[in-house]
């Protein structure tokens, strides 16, 4: 057994060197055309163009709607409590910075995310992982109930849209 291991160990660094120089060789003979283009650098707050501001997103007026919060469906029991948000308007609009606000003082600020006109998100009060459809607010415990107010503001704090929960299950 003893006289067998220099002969594996042998095997295995053989068997290794010639997998990466197969990998090295398949890579410098398959590599993807890139085309050779130089991206102007702009740093945070920094404009292309010297001197001249850097472009904010502008909202829509605020006599315009922009989202509707359509319902808030089984308040007060945590697995079910969904708000079905969805956007009004012409134009995508990114989320990031806007917050979802009641009258006890929680708050959801969502995360980067753009609503195409006429799409929604569900925003679910228990925890989960969030997708482009569905976002989970990691509460412990369930955040509606019955007669409260759910507030939407946009990062200016400007209100957007507002809704009543009513009765149980929304």
């Amino acid at each position: 057994m003893k006289r067998l291991i220099p002969f594996i160990l042998l095997n295995i660094v053989i068997s290794a060197a010639t997998t990466l120089l197969v990998l090295w060789w398949w890579d410098l003979n398959h590599a993807p055309a890139v085309p050779d283009v130089q991206l102007p650098v702009v740093s945070a707050g920094e404009s292309e163009n010297p001197g001249q501001p850097v472009p904010t997103p502008t909202l829509s007026p605020l006599d315009q709607p922009v989202l509707e919060i359509k319902t808030v469906i089984g308040a007060g029991d945590l697995e079910n409590e969904v708000i079905v948000i969805r956007r009004l308007g012409e134009g995508d609009l990114d989320l990031l910075g806007w917050q979802l606000v009641d009258e006890q003082g929680n708050r959801y600020t969502f995360p980067e995310l753009v609503l195409a006109p006429g799409g929604q998100v569900n925003l679910n009060s228990r925890p989960g992982t969030s997708t482009v459809t569905d976002l989970f607010w990691g509460a412990d415990k369930p955040v509606w109930e019955a007669g409260e107010r759910v507030i939407i503001r946009d990062p200016q704090g400007n209100v957007r849209a507002e809704y009543r929960v009513v009765g149980p299950g929304g």
